[in-house]
């Protein structure tokens, strides 16, 4: 569901070359994602599933505020 703003986000940071944005903010976010399998699977491999479904909570829930300062311009072009 995020794919769309963080294309069109993307192609707003970079007007001139819009496939160059688009490709940035896709390989960033998956890259973060990535990242963050690898931290969580670790906290699973320690024998500690409840801890990592928690923290997976907890960053989900401090993304709120992120998304909250997001300019209105970006997120509702037409």
């Amino acid at each position: 569901m995020t794919m769309s703003p963080t294309i069109l986000i993307g192609q707003d940071i970079f007007p001139e070359n819009r496939s160059m944005g688009s490709g940035i903010a896709l390989g960033l976010a998956n890259g973060i994602g990535a990242l963050l399998v690898l931290a969580i699977g670790r906290t699973v491999g320690n024998g500690d599933l409840s801890t990592a479904l928690w923290d997976i909570v907890a960053l989900t829930a401090s993304t709120a505020p992120l998304a909250a300062a997001f300019p209105g311009h970006l997120l509702h072009r037409a």
